[in-house]
C-alpha cells in the first residue's frame, strides 16, 4: 500500500481502522506503523473526524426525510413513463413548441394569400393592374406580358 492509497482509504472511510475494509486494513495499519507520513495522514483525518463528530445534529422533519427517501423511486417511475410513451424527451415539452409553430404557419399562409399590394405600389403592371400571384397559383391566367 502506498501513501496515496492510504490517503484515499482515509478520505473514504475516516481515520478509524475499524471502518476500513478488511482486505486493506492490515496493509494500511502496517504502513501507519512504519511511516511518519502515514501517521500524519491518519492524524489529519482524525482531526476532521473529531470536528464532524462535534457538530450538532440537525433535526430533519420526518416529511422532508420521506420526500428525500422517495426521490429514487419517483425517478424510476418517471423513466418508466417516458419509456412506455415511446418519447424519451417527454411529449409535454414539445406541445407548446408545436402549437407555436402551427400558429406561425397558419398566420403566414393567411397573410400570404391576402392581396396587400397598395394601388400606388411599384409592383403594379403598367400602372393599371396589380398582379396577384395567388390567382396564378390557383390556375388563373396572368395578364398579358407577365411571365414567371
Amino acid at each position: 500500500m502506498t501513501l496515496e492509497d492510504l490517503r484515499n482509504l482515509v478520505d473514504a472511510y475516516g481515520s478509524d481502522p475499524g471502518r476500513w475494509p478488511d482486505d486493506r486494513r492490515d496493509a494500511a495499519e502496517a504502513l501507519v506503523e512504519r511511516s511518519a507520513d502515514a501517521r500524519d495522514i491518519v492524524e489529519d483525518a482524525r482531526m476532521v473526524d473529531d470536528l464532524l463528530a462535534a457538530m450538532p445534529e440537525v433535526a430533519v422533519r420526518p416529511a422532508l426525510r420521506s420526500q428525500i427517501g422517495d426521490l429514487p423511486r419517483q425517478h424510476k417511475q418517471e423513466r418508466k413513463k417516458r419509456r412506455a410513451s415511446g418519447w424519451s424527451f417527454g411529449v409535454g415539452h414539445l406541445i407548446p413548441q408545436l402549437a407555436g409553430a402551427a400558429a406561425a404557419l397558419a398566420l403566414g399562409f393567411y397573410l400570404g394569400t391576402l392581396n396587400v399590394v397598395p394601388v400606388d405600389s411599384p409592383f403594379q403592371v403598367a400602372n393599371t393592374e396589380v398582379v396577384d400571384l395567388v390567382d396564378y397559383v390557383y390556375g388563373e391566367d396572368l395578364p398579358e406580358g407577365i411571365e414567371l
